[in-house]
């Protein structure tokens, strides 16, 4: 017997995407199969592919049953989510996201190979700058943001599924009502910075993973001419990042039961990730010094960079710390 793991609407699926299914209740006997051999086994049809899926036989890579699971590792596409819970509702909000909506809505999609959240607290939202501040309807708003890895070229495959998820979600009283999305949209990885040697340097792949004390997100415009690369050029030599990845925005499908602020100005904007292994507060001198010698050097300019730190799983650490 072939247990979903999640409801999948066979019919609405691409023979290229994926589902993992669960053999004989054995979590550990996980398979990919591709659409044909998903509608071939959910009608109950025989042959050796289901053969195998029955019984537990796994298939090795390049066979009919099992579709390319990936390759290279390599990051292509992110999605940036900033999040205002209402007030009243942090602690509520926090764990809903941590223990079910970031694996539910995110984690246990196909081609989405990392993730993690962060937090604004009040100290740190009082750090914000930038030539349009309010691009997002205000300094205040955004405590809570969580980021996603994207695998290079399954941008679209994880993203249809994502579409479907959610209005899953939605239908079945999974997501929370009293927050606001203050900026999520996808972006494409177009450049990494740092001054780190070759071998010592943390790959924009484990950016999420690994313990970096803080993240800011700075939100450039480049000046005429400056394209994504010139400028992570310029990062590199002029200030020597820990480690810095850029990115393109990516505009919305029609049907993402997303609206907000901002998006309509995003137009050749770049976004900057910085992870540091220090807390951004103790260094927030250099980022106003920083968006000073980009604006003199004719480069760009900063229009919304916001510090965060990584929030505790588990805990409730810093939800009374947001106001």
């Amino acid at each position: 017997m072939v247990v979903p793991l999640r409801d999948v609407d066979l019919d609405g699926i691409g023979a290229k995407e994926h589902v993992v299914a669960m053999v004989g209740g054995d979590p550990q006997a996980e398979l990919l199969v591709e659409g044909d051999h998903r509608r071939q086994l959910a009608s109950g049809q025989d042959g050796d592919d289901a053969h195998d899926v029955i019984t537990g036989h796994r298939r090795i890579v390049g066979s009919a049953a099992v579709s390319d699971i990936g390759g290279e590792v390599r990051l292509g596409s992110m999605l940036f989510t900033l999040v205002e819970p209402h007030p009243g509702h942090e602690v509520a909000y926090n764990r809903w996201y941590e223990r079910d909506h970031f694996y539910a809505g995110c984690m246990v999609g196909p081609w989405l190979f990392a993730g993690r959240r962060y937090v604004a607290t009040r100290a740190l939202k009082d750090l914000r700058f930038g030539a349009e501040s309010e691009l997002f309807g205000g300094m205040d708003l955004g405590s809570y943001l969580a980021i996603y890895w994207i695998l290079d070229g399954h941008h679209d495959d994880h993203v249809d599924w994502a579409l479907r998820q959610v209005q899953w979600l939605h239908a079945n009283g999974r997501m929370f009502a009293a927050r606001d999305h203050i900026h999520t949209l996808l972006y494409r990885h177009t450049s990494t910075a740092t001054a780190a040697a070759d071998d010592g340097a943390v790959p924009a792949e484990l950016a999420l993973d690994h313990p970096f004390g803080g993240l800011t997100a700075t939100l450039v415009r480049p000046s005429s001419g400056v394209d994504a690369g010139q400028l992570a050029s310029y990062v590199e030599r002029t200030f020597a990042p820990e480690l810095e990845l850029g990115f393109t925005p990516i505009p919305l499908p029609p049907d993402a039961p997303v609206s907000q602020q901002g998006h309509d100005r995003l137009d050749g904007c770049l976004l900057n990730l910085s992870f540091t292994t220090a807390a951004p507060g103790t260094w927030w001198a250099e980022q106003r010094a920083a968006a000073a010698r980009l604006r003199a050097d004719g480069v760009g300019e900063m229009l919304w960079t916001a510090p965060f730190i990584p929030t505790i799983p588990g805990t409730d650490t810093y939800t009374d710390q947001l106001r």
